[in-house]
């Protein structure tokens, strides 16, 4: 009987509807790439290195942004921007052999 009771307050709790005017309902306007992957977080729980979070803190820290936006950070930086450093080398050969082009060109 107390079960029924419990379920039955339930019900009548659950139907009402609880208005706020402090609410606002309308259109909003969202950018257009609120949706792109690099815009959508994703929860998960890993296991890092304490002197490695440790130096994430401090980093973060001086860049007044938050510990796990700089790990995000550091991962796209890895991911996206760095390579092997064959590749990595050879872009800075071409920097410099552009740069020694130019300043042969003025001479």
């Amino acid at each position: 009987m107390y079960v029924t009771h419990v379920i039955s307050f339930w019900m009548s709790t659950k139907n009402k509807k609880k208005s706020n005017p402090d609410i606002k309902f309308g259109d909003i306007n969202l950018p257009e790439d609120i949706f792109e992957s690099k815009n959508v977080k994703c929860r998960i729980t890993t296991l890092i290195d304490q002197d490695i979070l440790t130096e994430i803190k401090k980093r973060a820290s001086s860049e007044n942004v938050g510990y796990q936006t700089k790990i995000n950070q550091f991962l796209r930086d890895y991911l996206f921007n760095m390579t092997s450093i064959e590749k990595r080398l050879k872009r800075i050969e071409q920097k410099l052999f552009k740069n020694q082009h130019y300043q042969q060109e003025s001479i």
